[in-house]
């Protein structure tokens, strides 16, 4: 159980890299990489307090 999750939190989190990454590229703005960065943390974090609720 718990190895799926984490597979599919690896792949979500490069999945929101890749995301972050193609904003960047594309409007190269400042305040849009920040909210999908955040977004990404906030992620991560929840995650992470799933993974400890196992």
């Amino acid at each position: 159980m718990k190895i799926t999750t984490l597979a599919a939190i690896f792949g979500i989190s490069v999945f929101q890299l890749y995301r972050i990454k193609e904003d960047y590229e594309e409007h190269k703005s400042v305040k849009k990489l920040r909210n999908g960065i955040l977004g990404w943390l906030i992620g991560l974090f929840i995650a992470i307090l799933i993974i400890s609720m196992f």
